[in-house]
């Protein structure tokens, strides 16, 4: 686990970054931070994406070692996660390749710098495992929106634009 202090004195909070493995006890106290995640990032991109995770899926998944979720507890709370898929790369064999998933850290948690922590231990885990290179990514919606430029000091380079379009009922033609 990586360990850091907030702020300094004897009374500081203690701040822990490392892989969560248990999933039901994680998405229990996850559950709700995903809820005002969704709300961050998704609300005015479409109404009709309501939220409403598939945790079984996200269970299953972990319990595979395809999601890997890295949490930060601060004084053993839950504060924020940040979660990667790690699967080989079908266009190029032998290469294992992480996709990034939800990053999230509560506001009031001093966020950039748990992000930065959670960033961080994930690329410790991640080489751990022998991932070779990741997809991070952020939306264009909500505190992530500059992170881009935060990718791109550590070496990323921008490489495609993803897009929402709705094709389900009542879809606009």
């Amino acid at each position: 686990m990586f360990e850091a202090q907030l702020r300094e004195g004897a009374l500081a909070p203690k701040l822990v970054v490392g892989e969560e493995l248990s999933w039901q006890e994680f998405w229990h106290e996850a559950e709700p931070l995903a809820r005002a995640h969704f709300h961050e990032v998704d609300n005015g991109v479409d109404d009709r994406r309501t939220f409403g995770p598939r945790a079984e899926v996200m269970a299953d998944m972990h319990q595979r070692g395809i999601m890997r979720v890295i949490g930060a507890r601060l004084d053993g709370k839950l504060v924020g996660y940040f979660t990667w898929n790690v699967l080989p790369d079908i266009e190029s064999w032998g290469t294992p390749m992480a996709m990034q998933g939800a990053w999230y850290a509560k506001p009031e948690a001093k966020a950039f710098a748990v992000g930065h922590k959670m960033f961080k231990a994930s690329m410790e885990l991640l080489r751990k495992l022998g991932v070779q290179y990741v997809f991070p990514h952020h939306r264009l919606q909500g505190r992530g929106e500059a992170i881009g430029h935060y990718f791109e000091k550590l070496g990323a380079k921008p490489i495609q634009i993803s897009y929402f379009l709705w094709i389900g009922e009542q879809a606009n033609a």
